[in-house]
């Protein structure tokens, strides 16, 4: 590996390398170093603190180890000199163990877990689509759409265009596919997809095009937000999830089968009944914040409902059409506020749950569940998802399955989220003033 990333280095001339992590948020943190140094980083590490978040103040030192699988070249660098990143690993320098907290260690034991069960030429392809809003800042410092385009808008309408091809081509300077692009639904708001990739290889690539994104977007004076809902008049935006198992060495769709109605394999049933079964809790990890729920609305083409579907894209599994070998099931929950290795470590746990005791799909809902009866949707055992992040973080705690996936973080996930729902309940909101600032309800009917 080291000889691969040697060419690169020589060939384009890298002066830097970004040594990078993520925190228990999925916020991405980078530590600059001379390419001269990579191997060497590669083979001992890099000493840094991990407070707060990966030690305590009195033993707060950790090591940086390059994953050398992860370097990509950084191309928005105009006019300086050539720079590449690379995902680390996070060690404890007493033991040289890795940190369990860590969120890329936790994918890495999801993944682990996945191959014990299944076998280890069984991988879990992902593929999010990846959303997020371009927006800028009036002279009052107020927040305005970049355009007024919609769903697959042309320029003029769609004026971020220009900037989304510039996004695609540096992807593919830096060896990540992209299947396709196109401006969404709300105003200010694109979406990008990049090509299915075994489940880890994926999480770092989504930081990679995060870094990329709001890097690009700045150049322009631009604000690229991947926040679930801006704006409480507008459609949010999601990271739907694309999942899928394949057999590496046969090359092979485990999720299909020909003898089925609808072309699942009795492995991709009980996989996606394991989701189903863990939905309530996985959404503490898929929708993490306060804002992802004002995202899951009825109404609002995110779900909120505990189904699935074969087309239907009111229920929380849909399967897209597709051929034999691209079959997937798509989860659309996720939002991008969500740490992907937590999320892809997550949904493993709960769909291997699902294999593991052959829990069985209901039926699939193939009606606008929205339009549903409550009455409708409990004959049907079709359940709900949280409505907040305190519902959710409750599900989160009475969930064994997920909180495994999450261990041994969870304690500190857990806390950090409910400080998080706590500071948001406490803060006084503009809503309030409007409605009890002196005593009357304009709009409210009893």
């Amino acid at each position: 590996m080291i000889e691969r990333v040697t060419k690169l280095i020589e060939e384009h001339n890298i002066a830097y390398v970004a040594l990078q992590y993520v925190d228990l948020f999925g916020k991405i943190y980078q530590l600059w170093i001379p390419s001269s140094a990579l191997e060497t980083a590669s083979e001992r590490g890099v000493s840094v603190s991990g407070w707060p978040y990966f030690g305590t103040l009195e033993r707060s030192d950790v090591i940086l180890r390059p994953d050398l699988s992860s370097f990509r070249l950084l191309p928005w660098r105009k006019g300086k000199s050539p720079a590449a990143g690379v995902m680390c690993d996070i060690y404890r320098p007493e033991t040289n163990e890795e940190v369990r907290e860590s969120p890329r260690y936790l994918l890495k034991k999801a993944v682990r877990k996945l191959k014990d069960v299944l076998g280890e030429e069984v991988c879990v392809h992902v593929a999010p689509e990846l959303e997020f809003f371009l927006l800028m800042r009036d002279e009052n410092g107020c927040l305005l759409f970049h355009d007024t385009g919609s769903y697959f808008s042309p320029p003029p309408a769609d004026k971020g265009y220009e900037l989304r091809e510039n996004i695609c081509l540096c992807l593919k300077t830096m060896g990540i596919e992209v299947e396709k692009s196109h401006h969404e639904v709300p105003r200010g708001k694109h979406e990008i997809n990049i090509k299915h990739d075994e489940a880890l290889n994926m999480a770092d690539k989504v930081q990679f095009f995060k870094l990329l994104v709001r890097k690009l977007a700045a150049d322009q004076g631009l604000i690229a937000s991947f926040m679930p809902k801006p704006f409480d008049w507008e459609f949010g935006a999601g990271w739907h999830t694309h999942i899928s198992l394949v057999d590496e060495k046969k090359k092979q769709n485990l999720l299909y089968s020909s003898g089925t109605k609808y072309g699942l394999s009795k492995l991709g049933t009980h996989f996606m009944a394991g989701i189903l079964k863990h939905a309530k809790a996985l959404a503490a990890v898929t929708n993490p914040t306060v804002n992802s729920y004002k995202r899951l609305r009825p109404g609002s083409q995110a779900p909120i409902y505990i189904a699935w579907s074969k087309y239907n894209r009111s229920a929380l599994l849909r399967i897209p059409a597709a051929t034999p070998q691209g079959t997937r099931f798509e989860y659309r929950a996720s939002d991008g506020s969500c740490n992907v290795y937590l999320s892809f470590a997550a949904l493993i746990y709960a769909g291997l749950d699902g294999v593991l005791n052959e829990d069985q799909l209901p039926p699939p809902v193939e009606s606008n569940i929205y339009k549903l009866t409550e009455k409708e949707r409990s004959r049907m055992s079709i359940g709900k998802l949280p409505s907040n992040l305190a519902e959710a973080l409750v599900e989160l705690e009475n969930d064994e399955v997920i909180k495994e996936a999450l261990d041994p973080l969870t304690p500190k996930y857990l806390a950090a989220k409910w400080r998080e729902w706590n500071e948001y309940s406490y803060k006084v909101h503009e809503w309030e003033r409007e409605i009890y600032l002196e005593e009357s309800y304009p709009y409210m009917e009893v």
